[in-house]
């Protein structure tokens, strides 16, 4: 008799990382799977293909507003745990008394502030930390729907693809626990274990991406070793497989790729001077392109002035959304089309970004811009200060980092890496293993032998 497995499934970009992948179809043919989804997911149509669908679950807006200032309370209190908890709590108060300045218009104080500093250092004093955990733990808090449907059906496990920061982060280890089911976190992206939050209610097992993430998982997160299994990403596992191939081109030029960053960053700035550096010396850069993919789901507005420029091109995938300042997350980007675009690229530049790492998958060479824009807090500077999952990069032979955004120096830095950008590093595969599982057995074959494990204890 097979196993019996429920995924709850609570944004429309696990329905691409699990689904469209090809992932959960292989699973479905060793597991009876069924499925519970967030009623926010968009991709209705899609849901109702689904034969096991067991139902839709919500959270109220006051819900989610609790679990909120609670992620306050948490990111304060356990701030020495990772820097990005720091910069995310700066980041609650509008930067204000930030280390690293920029000019601001910003009022210097505001009742707003005080509030949040008030109750999140107050709460997160032992005694009303306690008091305040048992309260959201409670059984009058926790998501009746949910536990109604594993409840009716009860399976062998509940699977939760994660990015570690969603309210039903911290209640499903208890439903599972009253139920006597086991919980498995799939954590779905590179930093979510480091920058997001942290896990008070602990899943009994988690697959992380690779060595940096479990650690970040055991040390960071307090999770026991034996509960974490190295399994890598679904949504990648296509692009080890395509990065030896000779891939049909997108552009019929030569270019040069340059990735956007979800956070405010001044990168508008920096696509105009490669613009220029590139018409000056087109016969140095034979003739080559600017790409430019505005990251699909960025917080900026500012949009480049394609009038002053001759050498870029908006990439086709998201020039649309990009237009139309339309960044909802709702529009998911198809993987198919990221191994060709990378693999037919000269080099990449760009912030820093988990794009860095499918760079690398396709062994191209990766200009990490961090300079100061001192426009917006959220600059890459900032950003190679505080977070830490890109702390341990900078040791990595296929990025440059640069830290500079004067003309000249980009000039020089690019041509450097135009003319190294074919030689092999031999270190690569180590240096990616480090932040991701790329091994012999794919993601299909760890996250299988994690099941079988896990299915298996008592």
């Amino acid at each position: 008799m097979q196993k019996k497995l429920v995924f709850i499934i609570d944004s429309d970009l696990y329905i691409r990382n699990y689904f469209e992948t090809g992932f959960i179809n292989k699973l479905s043919k060793t597991y009876d799977i069924y499925f519970i989804y967030s009623n926010e997911v968009n991709n209705k149509k899609f849901i109702k293909q689904n034969k096991k669908f067991l139902g839709f679950y919500s959270i109220s807006n006051f819900k989610k507003r609790i679990y909120y200032l609670f992620n306050n309370v948490l990111i304060w209190k356990f701030r020495k745990k990772s820097s990005s908890f720091i910069f995310r709590f700066y980041r609650l108060l509008n930067f204000q008394n930030f280390p690293i300045k920029i000019k601001s218009t910003k009022p210097n104080f505001s009742f707003k502030n005080l509030f949040i500093k008030s109750y999140t250092k107050i709460l997160s004093i032992s005694f009303f930390f306690k008091t305040l955990k048992t309260i959201l733990n409670s059984q009058i808090l926790l998501n009746k729907t949910v536990l109604n449907y594993l409840e009716d059906l009860k399976p062998d496990l509940v699977i939760y693809p994660t990015n570690a920061f969603e309210p039903l982060v911290s209640e499903i280890p208890i439903i599972c626990n009253k139920l006597k089911i086991k919980s498995y976190f799939l954590i779905d992206n590179w930093d979510n274990l480091s920058s997001k939050s942290i896990l008070i209610n602990r899943p009994d097992f988690i697959s992380v991406w690779g060595t940096q993430t479990a650690n970040h998982a055991r040390k960071i997160q307090n999770i026991p070793k034996k509960s974490i299994f190295i399994c890598g990403t679904p949504r990648y596992e296509s692009f080890f497989k395509k990065k030896n191939l000779k891939l049909k081109k997108i552009y019929n030029k030569k270019y040069i790729l340059f990735l956007g960053t979800s956070l405010k960053f001044n990168e508008e700035m920096i696509v105009e001077k490669i613009d220029k550096i590139l018409q000056k010396n087109s016969k140095f850069f034979k003739n080559c392109y600017l790409v430019y993919r505005p990251h699909p789901w960025r917080q900026s507005t500012d949009l480049i002035n394609l009038k002053n420029l001759k050498k870029t091109i908006i990439d086709k995938q998201v020039k649309k959304n990009y237009l139309k300042l339309n960044f909802k997350t709702s529009f998911q980007p198809n993987l198919n089309y990221y191994p060709s675009l990378l693999s037919n690229s000269e080099f990449v530049v760009g912030g820093l970004t988990s794009m860095m790492i499918e760079s690398l998958i396709f062994k191209k060479k990766y200009l990490a811009l961090i300079f100061n824009d001192k426009k917006n807090y959220t600059n890459q500077y900032v950003v190679s200060k505080y977070f830490t999952h890109f702390k341990e990069i900078k040791k990595f032979e296929n990025i440059s980092f640069m830290s500079k955004a004067e003309l000249n120096s980009l000039e020089k830095e690019l041509k450097n890496i135009w003319k190294e950008r074919k030689k092999n590093n031999p270190n690569l595969d180590k240096d990616l293993r480090y932040i991701i599982n790329n091994g012999k057995q794919g993601y299909f074959s760890k996250i299988s032998s994690s099941l079988t494990k896990i299915l298996s204890y008592e």
